[in-house]
């Protein structure tokens, strides 16, 4: 990777430093989308109900977010280095305490520890990579670092599909084991701490209370809010209303201290801004895909969960294709419009995942599933480039955080919104197919009443996938419309010059 010449890019990290910015970030994206082709057995195993186990999902989520915002504290407050290791520490005894749980209780709580590491390794590895590099090499790093840890989310299925094929459910943890052990050993031996340390702020609890209630709140609206109807629940209208008081009050708060403990200064970032609201759309869907897709693949086509997690391999390998176009691209076009071709390519190939549903082939999912790959491999890396390109080396660790929030919220966001349209369809095309099938009488009566239900039952899931993937490419058509459109009207405030865009330095209190 080597080359001398101006404008030519090096790997400025020795391989120790690689392994500790990106095993991390590997691990904690992976065990997010790992469970999902594994409840089953550890529903069967623990003898629990499914919404008993998923809350061992809601636990890993809930801990990891909450120490987002608040990363740049902690790395100013105890440094890089002490922070990364204890971090590393939890997530790696949480790993093998999951492996010994022995009912839904205990998975959870030890989910809770896991996910209280596991949340901060991908802002606080990002940082750790991003300061070996100039300023002016940043999007270069960004970009060889997503390449290195993309294929998380994605191996998780693979990985837990042959896992729970040949082994127990506790492997899955397991596995985290060794590798978080290793990248201790070699953190513990680097200087990995920040070159431009940040004063930091001084301890506030109230803070630390209302970040908690507003993401809880949050947490619980997304995670109930399917089982209980949403805004026909009591329960759920009261919790957004709470998360959004909670957090108006929490943001007033902080923007009131000349120095606060989460610093949303760095929206007065334009790219940062920008890249964030980008990074809601990109992360909405990154992670709907990773939960819906494999669960179509089993419920419509019947694959095995192997089968389903070796439908990434496609998808990952296009992804490093997808990836290799953005750079190129990124270099002789706005990335506005970079973005916005990726997602109409994933619109498109959503579009006739659904058109076909139930008729696709091995070979026919297998192409549409890279073409999907393609298309995140496009957009997803210019969306993280643009909201930390202009950032003060200073606040690297705080924005880097604050983007991890702003990508696992939306996450759940998507992977809730798309649940809840599955099932609703699954019920409202359920019971339009009992009203129509007493129309044909001769058919009904070759088949048995409980072949008839299952039938029924199997065809409304179909006809419910077809509706999602159709709302899913619509929604994604349209926001790449839209970010096309703003990227028209920046080049022409460019070119009238009139754009203003805002300074990397955020450390001084707003005016």
């Amino acid at each position: 990777m080597s080359r001398a010449g101006s404008g030519t890019f090096r790997l400025r990290v020795s391989p120790a430093v690689l392994a500790v910015a990106t095993i991390p970030m590997w691990l904690s994206l992976m065990d997010v989308t790992i469970l999902n082709v594994g409840y089953d057995h550890i529903v069967a195993s623990l003898g629990a109900t499914l919404d008993e186990v998923s809350w061992a999902s809601t636990a890993y989520t809930l801990a990891g977010i909450v120490g987002l915002p608040l990363t740049g504290w902690l790395v100013a407050r105890f440094g890089r280095k002490r922070v990364f290791l204890v971090i590393l520490s939890l997530f790696t005894i949480g790993s093998a305490l999951c492996a010994l749980a022995t009912n839904a209780t205990q998975l959870a709580a030890f989910r809770l520890l896991q996910g209280l590491g596991g949340g901060l390794q991908s802002s606080v590895s990002q940082a750790i990579f991003l300061d070996a590099y100039p300023d002016e090499e940043r999007g270069k790093a960004l970009n060889l670092l997503s390449v290195s840890v993309m294929v998380g989310p994605f191996a998780g299925p693979i990985l837990a599909g042959f896992i729970l094929q040949h082994f127990a459910w506790p492997v899955l943890f397991l596995i985290n084991v060794p590798l978080g052990v290793l990248t201790l050993w070699l953190a513990a031996s680097l200087d990995v701490d920040q070159k431009d340390a940040k004063p930091a702020a001084a301890f506030s609890p109230w803070t630390i209370v209302l970040l908690f209630a507003t993401l809880f709140a949050f947490q619980f609206a997304v995670q109930n809010g399917e089982r209980m109807g949403w805004f026909d629940s009591a329960q759920i209208r009261w919790s957004l209303a709470a998360c959004v008081v909670l957090a108006v009050v929490l943001v007033v708060q902080q923007t009131r201290l000349a120095r606060p403990m989460i610093d949303f200064a760095l929206f007065r970032n334009r790219d940062f801004s920008i890249g964030s609201v980008l990074l809601v759309v990109a992360g909405g869907s990154n992670y709907a895909l990773a939960f819906f897709l494999p669960l179509f693949l089993q419920q419509v086509l019947g694959f095995t969960p192997l089968q389903a997690g070796l439908m990434t391999v496609p998808a990952t390998i296009a992804m490093f294709a997808g990836n290799r176009l953005q750079d190129v691209a990124c270099k002789r076009f706005t990335i506005y419009a970079v973005v916005a071709v990726g997602m109409a390519v994933l619109a498109v190939s959503l579009w006739f995942n659904g058109l076909y549903a139930d008729m696709n082939t091995f070979q026919s999912i297998f192409w549409l599933r890279a073409f999907q790959g393609f298309a995140v491999g496009i957009f997803m890396i210019p969306i993280g480039v643009l909201s930390l390109r202009s950032i003060a080396r200073r606040d690297i660790d705080a924005a880097s955080g604050m983007s991890a929030l702003i990508r696992q919220a939306s996450g759940m966001i998507g992977i809730a919104l798309i649940a809840d349209l599955i099932e609703r369809y699954q019920n409202v095309f359920y019971r339009t197919l009992l009203l129509v099938v007493p129309r044909w009488p001769t058919h009904v009566q070759r088949l048995a009443v409980p072949n008839l239900t299952d039938v029924l039952a199997r065809r409304a899931t179909v006809l419910a996938y077809q509706h999602v993937f159709s709302i899913s490419a619509i929604v994604m058509l349209a926001a790449a419309v839209g970010i096309a459109l703003f990227g028209i009207y920046e080049v022409l405030q460019r070119q009238n010059g009139t754009l203003v865009t805002a300074g990397a330095d955020l450390s001084a209190p707003p005016a």
